[in-house]
């Protein structure tokens, strides 16, 4: 279904709004100056405002099977960054971590928004995570999705090749190819992102190829990468500030892009973090698993108790809180491929209901590799044995 009919098929509501606002860019020194761009975004639902922002490949379209649901409760703004989706493309733009969280900032400046809660995925995660340590007064509540974090590693070589010489001049050439290839080969080039790499959503696949057809796009995302491990450093720098702020950590257990054992790190690092594992979702949990991503993402809104960007009554308790020493959870079920309509599908709700709190087969030990990731061995030991005790159902109490 493509983004219009997708649209056109809301209820009355919960009609998707398109929207479009202006907004102050910095190209890079070398770039010609502009007064701004155009920046657009979905907007859905009634309630405090929700900013949903996506990673280096997405667009506001991979939120479609969250939208509706996130908008029961929230006023929710679906952004696609400069660069990428239906946004303007700016040569030269200024691709950095900073500039892409300035550029959020003025998003909410040009829709008066005082304060927002904010859901991040992946290099959409570091943005959320840099804003709410540079502007705390801006970030209510905060979800991170597999963020972009210091600590993974899994995706370091392939970034270093794309740093390189020939990585630069090999990836504009790739953004032109991959476009006009088959699409069984053009999932094979995005499937390593999914739990199930045979289950791409045909959509999902043609918005990334129809957003790498638009020029600049590749050099975009070579700009993005180009300033790395740069940028993964300034995170590192910026979560001292973020120590007393409550989040919540979402990830898939086959994440093969930022691994799960970079979240044990973070959680050491922010005390008041809570991680929830869906289990046989990979990098795009809120595309694979979407009814329990967005179940998951309500508790989390409606249980911490803090002031409503609207400065609406107080959160309500989870029925679920009588645990108070959880900050781990496994959520376990099966993603569907396109959506979850039919309720004897593996991927339903009610097929799901019976798996959740279930452990997978595997999940990361106290090893070495969450050593190498920075959590010492000691305190590592300790977190996985207190997780391993705790994952007993899909709660969220500390």
């Amino acid at each position: 279904m493509g983004l219009s009919e997708w649209m056109m098929a809301a209820s009355d509501n919960s009609q998707v709004q398109d929207g479009w606002v202006q907004i102050p860019v910095s190209p890079r020194s070398n770039a010609r100056p502009s007064d701004g761009a155009q920046m657009h975004y979905l907007r859905v639902g009634n309630g405090p405002p929700l900013l949903l922002i996506h990673g280096i490949l997405g667009a506001a379209y991979n939120w479609r099977y969250n939208l509706h649901d996130l908008g029961q409760t929230s006023t929710v703004y679906a952004i696609d960054q400069l660069g990428l989706g239906l946004s303007e493309r700016v040569p030269g733009l200024d691709a950095s971590l900073s500039a892409s969280t300035d550029r959020i900032l003025a998003f909410m400046d040009a829709l008066h928004l005082d304060k927002a809660d904010i859901v991040g995925s992946s290099h959409g995660g570091a943005i959320a995570l840099l804003l709410a340590a540079r502007h705390p007064e801006r970030v209510g509540k905060l979800v991170l999705a597999a963020p972009a974090n210091p600590f993974s590693t899994e995706s370091n070589a392939l970034i270093h090749f794309y740093r390189s010489s020939i990585g630069k001049w090999l990836g504009p050439q790739l953004g032109d190819l991959v476009p006009s290839l088959p699409h069984s080969l053009q999932e094979l080039a995005i499937g390593w992102m999914y739990g199930n790499p045979n289950h791409v959503p045909m959509a999902t696949l043609e918005n990334y190829m129809t957003s790498l057809r638009v020029p600049f796009t590749p050099e975009h995302i070579l700009n993005i990468l180009d300033r790395w491990f740069d940028d993964m450093r300034l995170v590192s720098e910026s979560l001292p500030a973020l120590r007393n702020k409550p989040m919540l950590l979402l990830w898939g257990d086959h994440d093969r892009s930022v691994e799960r054992a970079s979240a044990y790190p973070l959680l050491e690092r922010l005390p008041l973090a809570e991680l929830v594992v869906l289990h046989g979702a990979g990098h795009l949990a809120n595309e694979e698993m979407p009814a329990e991503f967005n179940r998951a993402v309500r508790n989390w809104l409606e249980k911490i108790d803090l002031p409503r960007p609207d400065n609406s009554t107080s959160a309500k308790t989870d029925a679920a809180a009588s645990d108070s020493n959880s900050r781990a959870d496994i959520v376990s079920g099966n993603p569907s491929a396109e959506t979850n309509a039919d309720k004897n599908s593996p991927g339903s709700k009610a097929a799901v209901s019976q798996s959740i709190g279930t452990q997978p087969a595997s999940r990361p030990a106290a090893s070495a590799s969450l050593a190498a990731s920075g959590l010492s061995p000691a305190a590592a030991r300790k977190l996985d044995t207190h997780i391993a005790s705790r994952l007993n159902g899909f709660t969220y109490t500390r």
